[in-house]
């Protein structure tokens, strides 16, 4: 198993313990010493058990107990002892990492990759196909293969995957894991309309052969953003996925904001091409824009390097090149992001707007004219940048959700175990 760095683990924005927890029966308060206990380690071992119990809030013997039952059920180990001290020194204890495993799935239009992580966020293995076509089929074989090699990366069994999480457009009910907006599944055609009435949480699960839970993609770029981004320590940010589609994940008081049925955030769906005309902002309309300048061009006898088809990133190419009607297109898609922007900032009071998507790459090309234009509209004005987790911020996210659910998945087995052999 490699020992590289990888996804960060997710942590508190504060890095600490909370130091209170609500009253209840014996096996409950255990659990949650015992949990204060772990995050203490994760976000600072190895550590003592003086500097547990200072961290946790805890007395020094309920940091003892903890230790002990987290030991006994293979969470926790003794990794040396205090260096630099007289007398007797204290022992050192580190979480273990490789007690669980999660795995993040991220579908595309163009590719399914995934991660398999320890509990740490290090990444253990990396998998990556290509789409063949786009169906639903291929996209199913596309996971499979994907997931088959993740999991035969794992040293010790498919059993010691904690959490599965899926990345993909479109919203899924956080509630009855079904999908309520297609977003860019249509891309997959006329079958995506079925998938409205399917659980396809269920249906990934049963595919799989793991209990998978899914996210929209957007949503976990953000996720990705705070856990290991621009968006660290940050309260309130937005982050404006600039790909195929747009669609803007939301970070309120240190927390990703879904809304209603997880649908905050689908800015796509505004009708804005309605009010305001060529106010479409998606590879289809940034494409359609670029073709309507081509052919006027040679209409006209304007030179470009641009040929049709033409397509979004080669729009930003060309202009990055020189190339002027590509540069008049790059200008007219800033004022889009910044219209965006400024309304996203109006309403939510956001510090921060992340670019992340494909286009993102180009913040040589986007960031400037996006803060001149709202400078010079007024009204709020947040910061702009580009993301720089690549097209990693996806499964960043996913794997800092995975973490989380894995985590307590692995304390209420851990609780089960105890009582079944205590009972």
């Amino acid at each position: 198993m490699s020992n590289q760095p990888g996804f960060a683990a997710s942590q508190g924005s504060s890095g600490s313990v909370p130091s209170s927890f609500p009253p209840g029966v014996p096996s409950l308060l255990r659990e949650l010493n015992e949990r204060r206990v772990l995050e203490a380690l994760r976000s600072g071992a190895p550590l003592s058990r003086a500097e547990i119990a200072r961290r946790a809030g805890l007395s020094k013997p309920t940091v003892g107990l903890a230790i002990q039952n987290l030991q006994a059920a293979g969470l926790v180990y003794p990794s040396g002892a205090e260096g630099g001290r007289s007398g007797r020194s204290g022992v050192l204890y580190e979480p273990v990492q490789d007690a669980a495993f999660v795995i993040a799935l991220e579908v595309t239009s163009l590719v399914v990759r995934g991660v398999v992580a320890d509990l740490a966020g290090r990444t253990v293995h990396e998998a990556e196909t290509r789409l063949g076509a786009l169906s639903l089929f291929e996209v199913g074989v596309a996971l499979g293969t994907v997931t088959d090699e993740l999991l035969g990366a794992i040293p010790v069994g498919n059993e010691s995957v904690a959490a599965t999480i899926v990345a993909t457009p479109g919203v899924i009910d956080p509630t009855s894991g079904y999908l309520t907006m297609l977003g860019e599944l249509t891309m997959l055609g006329e079958t995506a309309v079925g998938l409205i009435n399917l659980n396809v949480q269920d249906a990934l699960s049963n595919r799989l052969r793991l209990d998978v839970r899914v996210e929209n993609d957007v949503n976990l770029a953000t996720i990705g953003e705070l856990a290991a981004g621009l968006g660290r320590g940050v309260r309130a940010f937005a982050v404006l996925s600039l790909g195929v589609g747009l669609g803007a994940g939301l970070v309120l008081e240190g927390s990703l904001h879904r809304g209603q049925r997880g649908a905050a955030g689908e800015i796509d769906g505004i009708p804005m091409a309605r009010f305001v005309p060529g106010m479409d902002l998606s590879f289809d309309g940034i494409s359609a824009l670029a073709t309507a300048s081509v052919t006027e061009c040679v209409v006209e006898g304007r030179h470009t390097t641009l040929e049709l088809p033409v397509y979004a990133l080669d729009v930003f190419d060309a202009a990055r090149a020189g190339d002027a009607v590509a540069r008049e297109i790059v200008a007219t898609v800033a004022r889009w992001v910044a219209f965006y922007a400024a309304t996203l900032a109006a309403v939510t009071g956001v510090e921060l707007v992340i670019l992340a998507g494909e286009l993102a790459q180009y913040r040589d090309l986007l960031v400037d004219p996006v803060a001149d234009q709202l400078r010079d509209w007024g009204g709020p004005v947040p910061i702009i940048r580009c993301s720089t987790l690549g097209n990693r911020a996806v499964l960043q996210g996913a794997v800092s959700v995975a973490l989380e659910l894995a985590l307590d998945r692995v304390f209420v087995n851990r609780t089960i175990q105890h009582e079944t052999t205590t009972a």
